[in-house]
């Protein structure tokens, strides 16, 4: 099932938070609450599962379950094991799912690394780049750089045979020298990696997006990963595959699962919900309160939705997206943009064009089309890659 209603998506992605707390102390980190160390009680981890299972009819075929927020591997092993537990009844239910992780990867072990690979978990760690890069903005409470330890945790994972892809958080450090980024990816052993800007978010307030002055660097590095990733074919890049997907396939039309109620659901530590971008769980804002529909020990998450589609930011999530479908040309690649980044550099949901869609979307579809027109093999080189094939997923 697709859409359970024409306002209420079905879910693709539960993203559970279970801690605020995390072991180091990035520059650029949008938390804000990241020293606490709380963590979920089993008790409302067996409640999510049991939430989810009320809601299978309204899941995708494959439902993917993220463990995200803080550092989730600092709430220990024997704990984050009985998590994975209380979710096995799920499969009792029919329920077509996976686990990931996303981790600094500072925690990982042998012992972390064996439960990863016994139950399949993929692994995404969070590492951006060469030594250089990584530690510009990566660093310890006391100030000291957190790359050799992330590239000690990637190689445990490696020795077990778990699958592994990277998040790199990318800014003008990293602009300067994509070669070194691009091969820093390769030597860790990185198959799939996903370029996040510096932006503006949470408690994150210092942003190179705020001006379009780095847009001419930020351009060229994309260019240059690019044509690595086409030219060598062993790095698969998130951003050059999706736009490549909406190149081949410009019937297929984006959505922002972002701006959709319901396809993605945030779960915090206490079991308060909230859908549309994962950063809203912890946002208030004068005059709409905060975004949490509901809690697990309360209604379902269907009866939270229905009740969410009418409040006034989901309609004014919704107002927003109509003024991205009628004004922007690259909408069809977008879907709509990220109701977080409108509301925390505009002000306002009800809005279009951010300085994050600036990078993140319009210089990196510009890059890919300007590559395509100067080079006329470039499609079919790129065929050729071991990541064509993702292309393919999900169409």
């Amino acid at each position: 099932m697709s859409v359970v209603n024409q306002n209420i998506d079905s879910t693709a992605l539960f993203v559970i938070q279970p801690t605020n707390f995390c072991n180091i102390d990035c520059g650029y980190c949008y938390l804000a609450d990241r020293v606490s160390k709380n963590s979920m009680p089993f008790e409302v981890a067996d409640r999510i599962a049991d939430r989810i299972i009320e809601h299978k009819d309204y899941l995708t075929k494959k439902t993917v379950v993220s463990w995200h927020a803080g550092e989730p591997l600092s709430v220990g092993i024997s704990k984050l094991g009985r998590y994975f537990d209380i979710f096995e009844k799920l499969h009792d239910h029919g329920i077509v799912f996976e686990h990931s992780v996303q981790t600094n990867a500072m925690l990982i072990n042998q012992r972390f690394a064996e439960m990863f690979a016994k139950r399949k978990i993929k692994v995404g760690v969070s590492v951006d780049g060469s030594q250089e890069q990584h530690d510009y903005y990566r660093r310890t409470r006391g100030g000291k750089g957190t790359f050799e330890k992330v590239k000690s945790g990637i190689e445990i994972l490696h020795r077990n045979a778990v699958s592994v892809s990277a998040i790199a958080v990318i800014h003008q450090k990293t602009f300067r020298d994509p070669d070194a980024f691009y091969d820093s990816m390769l030597d860790l052993g990185i198959p799939y990696v996903g370029l996040n800007v510096l932006e503006v978010e949470g408690a994150s307030r210092t942003s190179y997006l705020t001006s379009d002055d780095p847009r001419a660097e930020f351009e060229n590095f994309i260019e240059q990963v690019f044509k690595r990733s086409i030219n060598d074919g062993s790095l698969a890049i998130r951003e050059l595959v999706r736009v490549l997907k909406t190149i081949m396939f410009p019937k297929i039309k984006a959505k922002s699962a972002e701006a959709a109620t319901g396809r993605i659901i945030t779960i915090n530590h206490e079991g308060d919900f909230s859908t549309f971008s994962p950063e809203l769980i912890d946002h208030e804002v004068l005059d709409l309160g905060n975004h949490i529909i509901g809690n697990v020990d309360g209604s379902g998450f269907l009866t939270s939705l229905r009740r969410a589609t009418t409040s006034t930011y989901a309609t004014e999530i919704r107002r927003g997206v109509e003024k991205c479908s009628s004004d922007c040309e690259y909408f069809d690649y977008c879907g709509g943009g990220a109701p977080a980044n409108k509301l925390l550099e505009n002000g306002a949901f009800n809005s279009t064009e951010t300085a994050f869609c600036r990078y993140t979307v319009k210089s990196i579809f510009d890059v890919a089309l300007r590559m395509i027109a100067e080079d006329s093999s470039l499609l079919e080189r790129a065929a050729q890659a071991q990541w064509w094939k993702l292309l393919y997923e999900e169409l």
